[in-house]
């Protein structure tokens, strides 16, 4: 049997979703001008029925007014049927996370009364013309970013005589996606109104602009991150690619990524050390100078009027690497950080949505990063019970696991890329650096082809 290559693969898959769309459209979700309602939609009972009582006031999950003041906004149950998880024990997870908690091996949207609750709302929400119901820029820019991450979660290239499971199911809600994710793009006029939550963080005074060595552990946020006068500059590889390609891919191409770094004794020294990782083989890389500083941004990328990606000024985590001591054990000679973002705290105008993940704080740190695919929500066959608190572990201890090399250069992405062949650079081009590799993954194209296709 011929390979197919990624193009094929987009082109075979953007037949299949529009056969199963098809195929769907007159046996789920119904057309909500005939069933005579539109602006909460035709399934509200089936919302309350899912999970027991999602929305019910005795289990507020926390985010039943994240869009709207009234919980049975479109929106707001949207936004719970596809983020909002019951584990057995009753406990709601979900509400505002960074990342919807489905793992590769997650089927929660693709089976029972959930599944069809999702359907119903798209449908309800792309038939009503849902996206007018909200006019805030920013309330549009973060939900279409919401739907996005569902999008990248739920989408994945098939391996070569694999099968995807929920085949059926997975492109009707893929279908759909697209639809509400394009009717939510801004056009380039009201893009450039959009605030930058990262300078709001740092107007806010509430953080420290720098790492202090008397208290390590005390969370710092740059100021002049992003200020090419300052002391930090953006790091990338061969052909201006980002150095975060392991962050590029695990993440499914729903976010960019760049690599900071903050080199002691400046920018002259910082260029002579790269000259000097460049030229050496990957057995004799220079070791890193005590004091080296790295931040890794995330951007969200979004989808402007016209159907196209743009990197957006929204910065959804800002994680930090201290090199204290390179000579000693990773796990004493590294000083880890990490600030998240907030839906609640943006829309309230908090710091820009940012806060500290606090040292013992507790999560899915591989929910997407070096993820194996289990499904920790879940029972499953290697560990029925979980581990922690449903697979939860501290969220900051956990980045040991990838930056544990005591290695000569001991930063993971400079030891990865120069194993590649590749050379390490500096780079001027900013939040566009990376958006090029971004359009070749595929679950972009497949989003393209959809989102294309819904437009005709």
């Amino acid at each position: 049997m011929k390979q197919l290559f990624p193009a094929q693969w987009i082109l075979l898959f953007f037949f299949m979703a529009s056969t199963f769309a098809r195929n769907n459209q007159n046996t789920i979700g119904g057309n909500p001008e005939e069933n005579g309602t539109i602006f909460l939609g035709t399934h509200a009972q089936e919302q309350r029925r899912l999970g027991g009582d999602l929305n019910n006031e005795k289990t507020q999950h926390g985010c039943e007014r994240l869009y709207h003041s009234n919980p049975e906004h479109l929106w707001n149950r949207l936004y719970t049927a596809l983020f909002i998880r019951r584990t057995k024990d009753g406990i709601l997870w979900g509400c505002d996370v960074s990342d919807p908690l489905f793992w590769r091996e997650s089927d929660y949207l693709f089976t029972g009364e959930r599944y069809r609750t999702v359907l119903a709302l798209l449908d309800d929400f792309n038939q009503s013309h849902g996206e007018r119901l909200v006019t805030d820029l920013l309330k549009r820019a973060l939900f279409q970013r919401d739907l996005l991450q569902v999008f990248s979660a739920i989408t994945h290239a098939p391996t070569f005589g694999g099968q995807q499971n929920h085949a059926r199911e997975r492109a009707a809600i893929q279908q759909r996606l697209a639809v509400t994710i394009r009717r939510l793009g801004l056009n380039q006029e009201q893009i450039r109104q959009l605030p930058s939550n990262f300078d709001e963080a740092v107007r806010s005074k509430k953080f420290s602009p720098h790492f202090d060595p008397k208290n390590p552990g005390w969370p710092f946020l740059p100021g002049d991150l992003f200020d090419p006068k300052g002391p930090w500059t953006l790091l990338s590889s061969t052909n201006r690619e980002t150095l975060a390609t392991n962050h590029l891919g695990d993440f499914n191409g729903r976010s960019n990524f760049q690599i900071y770094v903050n080199f002691p004794g400046g920018k002259e020294k910082l260029n002579k050390f790269l000259k000097m990782v460049n030229a050496a083989s990957i057995d004799s890389l220079p070791r890193l100078p005590n004091g080296t500083q790295f931040v890794i941004v995330r951007r969200a990328v979004l989808v402007n009027s016209n159907g196209e990606m743009y990197s957006s000024p929204f910065i959804e985590s800002v994680r930090s690497i201290v090199h204290t001591d390179t000579a000693a054990e990773p796990e004493v000679g590294q000083v880890f950080g990490d600030f998240t973002f907030s839906r609640k705290r943006l829309l309230a105008g908090q710091q820009g949505g940012l806060r500290p993940v606090r040292p013992h704080e507790m999560g899915f740190p591989f929910l997407v990063l070096q993820s194996p695919g289990i499904d920790h929500l879940e029972p499953h066959e290697d560990n029925p019970e979980g581990f922690g608190s449903h697979g939860e572990r501290p969220i900051l201890s956990s980045c040991i696991g990838c930056h544990s090399g005591n290695g000569p250069v001991n930063a993971t992405s400079f030891n990865l890329r120069r194993s590649e062949g590749r050379t390490i650079e500096t780079s001027d081009t900013g939040s566009e650096q990376s958006l090029e590799g971004l359009q070749s993954l595929y679950r972009w194209g497949v989003l393209r082809a959809l989102m294309e296709f819904a437009g005709k």
